[in-house]
């Protein structure tokens, strides 16, 4: 819960900053990339236990259907894709009805769960970061071949980048593992 708000304080604060510019409408694209607090449903479509396409998730959404935001409801990309202009939801990437046009206003590759410890992906059985880079520069390939290489490159120059991770980190870590914690802070496991 408590990454939830985080992750929705920054957004908050991004929308902030992007309102007091006059830049905010020339985004061309959101391509988020991440843990939970930006993943739509990539889950939906990987073998682990952290998927969020079952109840309680998203009896607050339009459709009131759980869609694998790990939330009731709309997530914060969603909310700044909209704020932006460029479409109502950011979807998951993975998701097979995504198309290139998709695509070409952004995309999540965010996966529930995920972190930066290589531990931390491990245990969930989700995409880590590397994975999520190498599914963008898929994507990237994909939009090429349909819009060609001077509208790819100005896609992507005029793109937002949403990047929001470590919060699982710190669960596993800190307050599921303490011992583990303990251990590396003070010299026993080196890393």
């Amino acid at each position: 819960m408590a990454s939830l708000i985080t992750s929705s304080f920054s957004i908050l604060l991004l929308l902030c900053m992007l309102k007091s510019t006059t830049a905010s409408s020339n985004f061309s694209a959101i391509f988020a990339f991440g843990d939970s607090t930006v993943d739509p449903g990539n889950n939906n479509h990987l073998f682990t236990l952290f998927r969020g396409d079952h109840f309680p998730y998203g009896r607050d959404f339009p459709t009131h259907l759980a869609t694998g935001r790990f939330s009731n409801g709309k997530i914060a990309t969603d909310y700044l894709a909209q704020f932006l202009g460029l479409k109502d939801l950011l979807p998951a990437y993975f998701d097979p009805l995504v198309t290139v046009s998709d695509m070409v206003t952004g995309v999540s590759f965010a996966s529930g769960g995920s972190g930066l410890d290589p531990n931390t992906v491990a245990l969930a059985r989700v995409l880590d970061l590397s994975s999520q880079l190498a599914s963008f520069e898929q994507a990237l390939q994909r939009i090429t071949r349909v819009v060609g290489n001077q509208k790819a490159n100005d896609i992507l120059e005029n793109a937002l980048f949403v990047i929001s991770i470590g919060t699982n980190d710190m669960l596993y870590n800190a307050y599921l593992m303490p011992a583990t914690s303990r251990m590396i802070r003070y010299g026993s496991i080196s890393g």
